[in-house]
């Protein structure tokens, strides 16, 4: 099931999503479980395990270094920094997870990984825009990114699969603009 949520804070976010990610932050194969993903994190340059203080950044409307202003109201407290996309697996895929051999476990990460994957390449084609000119008026196609976390346990600390895609609030034009 896919739930998204707004984020109210970028701080709060990245310390969530990072404290899980300490619980597991590689597979049994050496994966890392935290990774960039989608076209806007290829123009940024963002590849392999998420940086956190670049996902801040992102999340403030800055670029992934913090020093340069990526939309017009980068750092201000009443800035949408961006959307919480959450898939949460059934509660017998968890928990059949959580007793399956290590090879199993690997085959079941890998597939939930690709849905994810196929959904987020799905969501940046169909919503990927953003607006420009006067009132934002004028819609275009951008390329957005996604910082993706796989957690393997709830907040009562039992089995629980589901991955964070966490999408800031900054998209790119074709023009190379944001």
């Amino acid at each position: 099931m896919l739930s998204i949520s707004a984020i109210a804070s970028a701080s709060a976010t990245v310390a969530y999503v990072e404290r899980e990610a300490l619980l597991n932050y590689y597979d049994e194969a050496g994966v890392a479980l935290k990774r960039w993903f989608g076209k806007g994190a290829e123009f940024f340059s963002l590849s392999g395990p998420v940086d956190p203080k670049a996902l801040h950044n992102l999340l403030d409307g800055r670029s992934p270094d913090g020093k340069t202003p990526l939309v017009q109201n980068a750092g201000h407290s009443k800035r949408r920094p961006g959307w919480d996309l959450t898939f949460n697996d059934c509660k017998d895929l968890s928990t059949f997870w959580a007793v399956s051999p290590p090879e199993l476990r690997r085959r079941i990460d890998c597939c939930r990984a690709k849905a994810a994957e196929v959904a987020l390449t799905l969501t940046e084609e169909m919503f990927g825009f953003t607006r420009r000119g006067q009132g934002g008026k004028t819609l275009e196609r951008a390329a957005m990114a996604f910082a993706i976390y796989e957690h393997r346990i709830s907040r009562a600390a039992e089995p629980h699969l589901h991955i964070h895609a966490i999408s800031p609030n900054v998209a790119v034009r074709a023009d190379g603009s944001t």
